[in-house]
């Protein structure tokens, strides 16, 4: 294979980016949403490039925001309790409330919406570990259960210390 000039290594790629022709159409909010719901949606489609997939959890977060508020109203109208068969007991939409607020900040938090891309580097350096031996402990006490009565032993960090004090191999 023939060596390349300097005026070759140094010309620029052939490849150039252009705008695309045809503007892209952006999905529309799924009919049940409400008009507030429908309007996040509408700003994220905006804001973001996302994936059919994205798009499933964007549906579900928005679906989750609507229990959310639909519940909140119901509590605040009828109180956060209500008579039941035996006395006062918990609202259902209080529960409902709740389980919504965690389903719409977990998928907001799937969505990965508030974190800016990395810029790119040469070399990323892994995450660090979170192992008892990574965070500076030296062993780890477990207890194990038998029959007869439980035993207490410290395993070290590295596999041949846990095979030597568990299992008495060298």
């Amino acid at each position: 294979m023939p060596r390349k000039s300097q005026r070759e290594l140094e010309a620029p790629p052939p490849v150039r980016l252009v705008e695309p022709v045809l503007p892209v159409e952006l999905p529309a909010p799924p009919l049940h949403l409400s008009a507030e719901a429908a309007d996040w949606w509408r700003q994220t489609v905006a804001a973001y490039e996302l994936e059919p997939h994205h798009l499933k959890i964007l549906e579900a977060a928005a679906d989750a925001w609507d229990r959310l508020v639909t519940a909140r109203a119901e509590v605040l109208r009828d109180g956060p309790t209500i008579e039941g068969a035996r006395g006062k007991k918990q609202h259902p939409a209080v529960a409902v409330e709740r389980d919504s607020r965690a389903a719409f900040a977990r998928l907001v938090r799937e969505l990965d919406l508030d974190e800016p891309m990395p810029a790119p580097m040469p070399y990323m350096r892994p995450p660090a570990l979170r192992s008892p031996c990574a965070s500076g402990l030296t062993s780890v006490t477990l207890i194990s259960r038998r029959l007869t009565r439980p035993s207490v032993s410290s395993i070290g960090c590295s596999a041949s210390s846990f095979l030597r004090t568990r299992f008495g191999t060298s």
